[in-house]
Order: structure tokens, then C-alpha cells, then sequence
């Protein structure tokens, strides 16, 4: 089956507010929806590598452009989609050559990036930060979570701004989420049940000096991380993370300087869940999981304090199948 990933736009100043973005491995397209989870398409079926189920992969959304990770060597990089002006192009934001490995240099040879497997930005404009695990930097193979300073640009042919190679050490599965903060860096890599240690953990958290402060491996409440999937409000005060048995853990974070500390609040089952690739929140709250055996899926959250107190909480399913067909089961 393919992996793929979820972004929307939470930007209330985009004409794109609340559009919806599916990313589906073997260049089965992107699959866009508007708030009202209405179909709007689906988009750039021939341009990803048809033979790789993780291509493109997973995506996030910044400046109401999409960037799409790819985890393969024949089409790797990141992908920049803009919904406003093309809906049947994609331009890497890597210049330069890719080799054999997927590894992209510039004219001088300098390794840019290549393969990746999560993308996540912080800051807008000037200020903006694009941050990747990529597969291939500074070679083939590398597996290092690196950051750009990437402004207001589209494209980029210079080495990385940051390297985070102490963090990245502990992510020896290689199949990487990154979530940017105003702290620093979650990094969350695929554990299955039973597999959450300090050597390859679900997650770490670093800060931007790549001095890691959580190692997620120390926590007795979480088992893995099936799927990697893991996602922080905007005020950074919650995280959702899917556990090694594909269940969503609900963590209120408390912050001490840069360093977070988590209490478990509750955890749910999905539905028919296998690998949850990546899980994201729109701008009301509710959580959208890419699900490897059936693609997106959104969940209504509780909102009140009594529904925070169920450890299974009620909560309304709605299940996404291609672009036509949405049904809902409310457990």
C-alpha cells in the first residue's frame, strides 16, 4: 500500500483558508478538498514516481503553497505545488543535479538535499524556516534533519543552514516527521508496539542548537509511534501522537524555557488504522490522520471537559475514500 500525508492551509489571511491537501504515494496525485471537505480534485498524477509507494509523501503547507516530500531516488527533494497559480506543476526547491542516491548538488558540487521523508516550516517571510529529514545529505544515504533559511525564495543552491546530526542519530528507522516550533524540533520516526527505546525512540525533541532535551524513549506511557504521526497546536501547549498500536495519545505540554514536559491526557482507537503517516489540526480544532490502509481520515475531538475525562472518547469519524465518496461512523 502507499504512504502518503495530510496538510491544510490555517492561514485565515489566504484565499485558500481551509483547503485540505492528500498526498498519495506511486504519483497517485494530490487530492485537494475546501473546508467543507467538499472534492475540489485531484492533481499532479504524472509528476512523482509511479514505481515508489512514498512519493511523494508527506506534505505541509506554507505562504498557501504546498511542499511535498518524496522518498525516492528517482524524484528526490522537496516539491513546491502552488494551488493559486499552476494546479499541474511542481518545481523542486532544490537546484542543483541529483545522483545515483538522490543526493542534489549544485554547480560546485555542494550537497543541497535530496530523499525526504517530513518537511515542517516555522516563521513567514523573510523570517520563514523550511525544516526536512532528508535521506540524502551530506551524501546518499546521510539521513540528517537539516533547516534552511529559506525566506521568501522558492527554490534553494546552497548547503543547509542547520544540520541537526545529534538529533537525527536517534531516528535508525530513517521514515521521519519533522514538526518546527518556537523551541526547537519534534522529530518522530516509525516504532511499532514495543519498540519506544532511548536508542530509537518515537521521538525527540531538540532545540535549534541540536541539543536534544526529550528523548521519548524514557516515557512508560507511550509504546512506539506507528506511522511517525505527530502534530502540536499553534499555541504548543497539546501534542497528538499515534502509539505503537496505531491509537492517537492526546499530551497537554508544559514548557520550562525550551524544554517540554507531557502528561497523557487520553487515547482512541481509529478505526481501521494501520500506519497513520501524519496527523495535522485545522484552524477549529479537529485532527486529520493520514491512515496507510485507507488514506485521510478526520476526527471530530471532544471539546468539552467531560468528554476530556472518557479515556475512548466519543468522537465523529469521517472516513475519505478518493475523492467522491465520505462516509461517517460515530463511535
Amino acid at each position: 500500500t502507499n504512504r502518503g500525508g495530510v496538510a491544510i492551509n490555517s492561514d485565515p489571511e489566504s484565499p485558500l483558508f481551509g483547503n485540505v491537501y492528500v498526498s498519495n504515494g506511486r504519483s497517485m496525485g494530490v487530492q485537494i478538498f475546501n473546508a467543507q471537505l467538499q472534492a475540489q480534485g485531484t492533481y499532479l498524477t504524472d509528476k512523482f514516481a509511479a514505481s515508489n509507494g512514498s512519493s511523494p509523501l508527506r506534505c505541509a503547507v506554507s505562504e498557501g503553497k504546498l511542499y511535498l516530500t518524496d522518498w525516492s531516488d528517482a524524484h528526490a527533494g522537496v516539491w513546491m505545488f502552488d494551488p493559486q497559480t499552476n494546479l499541474n506543476e511542481v518545481t523542486n526547491v532544490f537546484e542543483g543535479t541529483a545522483d545515483g542516491d538522490g543526493c542534489i548538488k549544485n554547480a560546485d558540487g555542494v550537497s543541497v538535499g535530496g530523499g525526504t521523508t517530513g518537511v515542517g516550516f516555522y516563521g513567514k517571510g523573510a523570517e520563514r524556516k523550511m525544516y526536512v529529514f532528508c535521506e540524502d545529505y551530506p551524501q546518499g544515504n546521510g539521513q540528517t534533519a537539516v533547516g534552511y533559511d529559506l525566506g521568501t525564495a522558492d527554490t534553494w543552491n546552497e548547503a543547509p543552514t542547520y544540520t541537526f546530526g545529534t538529533a537525527s542519530a536517534k531516528m535508525l528507522n530513517t521514515n521521519v516527521e519533522v514538526n518546527a516550533t518556537s523551541h526547537g524540533l519534534f522529530l518522530s520516526q516509525v516504532r511499532g508496539s514495543g519498540n519506544n527505546n532511548t536508542g530509537a525512540p518515537a521521538f525527540v525533541f531538540a532545540n535549534y542548537n541540536d541539543e536534544i532535551l526529550v528523548n521519548a524513549g524514557t516515557m512508560t506511557d507511550l509504546d512506539g509511534c506507528n506511522g511517525a504521526g505527530l502534530t502540536v497546536t499553534p499555541d504548543e501547549s497539546v501534542m497528538y501522537i499515534v502509539d505503537g498500536s496505531s491509537k492517537i495519545r492526546k499530551y497537554n505540554i508544559t514548557w520550562t524555557d525550551d524544554t517540554p514536559a507531557f502528561e497523557e491526557v487520553y487515547s482512541f482507537a481509529v478505526p481501521k488504522a494501520t500506519e497513520l503517516n501524519q496527523l495535522k489540526l485545522d484552524h477549529a480544532g479537529n485532527l486529520y490522520a493520514y491512515n496507510r490502509a485507507g488514506g485521510l481520515v478526520v476526527i471530530a475531538l471532544p471539546k468539552t471537559a467531560e468528554e476530556l475525562k472518557v479515556a475512548t472518547p466519543a468522537a465523529a469519524v469521517i472516513s475519505v475514500s478518493g475523492i467522491d465518496e465520505v462516509t461517517a461512523e460515530v463511535k
